[in-house]
């Protein structure tokens, strides 16, 4: 089995905790600000945030799951996520260093979850800036609702504690994470 499909798996395994028979209610995801950089257009359904191999940072794979409380999918949520480049700059005219922003980076993109609630993102490492821990800016929504806005965070840095990105391997080059949402 692929390390990958193994993470898969054991995340996977993870949702379906039972006591004694019955799924235990899991804490909602944190919520937290938007951030001054929600892209001004709509987010492509694109979930390959990397337009060639010339892009600058570390290529990620990042995936996971919506569930809901007792650990059921959520299918067909939209998924959104926004960062900045490997530079700390952010693609968005309030930014002041927009012009300089990778150009072979697209900066967002979003999926739809599929029947067993999974997505998967093609992106970069996220990286510190101004004072910030590295993070991934997110928006879920469920039938054209927004159900959360939220931030992840690499674990092996500062952030909300429960928002971490875990575990991260590196596998051939390619670092791999997961994060589940609970909405």
């Amino acid at each position: 089995m692929e390390r990958r499909n193994f993470i898969r798996l054991i995340a996977a395994s993870s949702l379906a905790t039972t006591t004694n028979g019955n799924t235990a209610d899991r804490p909602l995801t944190v919520s937290q600000q938007e951030g001054p950089y929600y892209p001004v257009h709509p987010i492509a359904l694109q979930n390959n945030l990397l337009i060639n191999e010339d892009h600058g940072g570390d290529e990620l794979q990042l995936s996971g799951a919506v569930v809901n409380r007792q650990g059921a999918p959520i299918a067909n949520a939209r998924v959104e996520i926004w960062q900045c480049d490997a530079a700390g700059v952010y693609l968005h005219p309030a930014e002041p260093r927009t012009e300089t922003f990778d150009r072979n980076f697209r900066g967002s993109g979003a999926t739809i979850t599929s029947a067993m609630g999974h997505y998967q993102f093609r992106t970069i490492l996220p990286v510190p800036y101004s004072g910030r821990p590295p993070h991934i800016h997110t928006k879920i929504f469920f039938a054209s609702r927004e159900m959360l806005t939220s931030q992840i965070y690499l674990s092996d840095h500062d952030g909300h504690r429960r928002l971490k990105m875990d575990p991260v391997a590196r596998e051939n080059s390619v670092y791999t994470a997961t994060f589940d949402f609970v909405v």
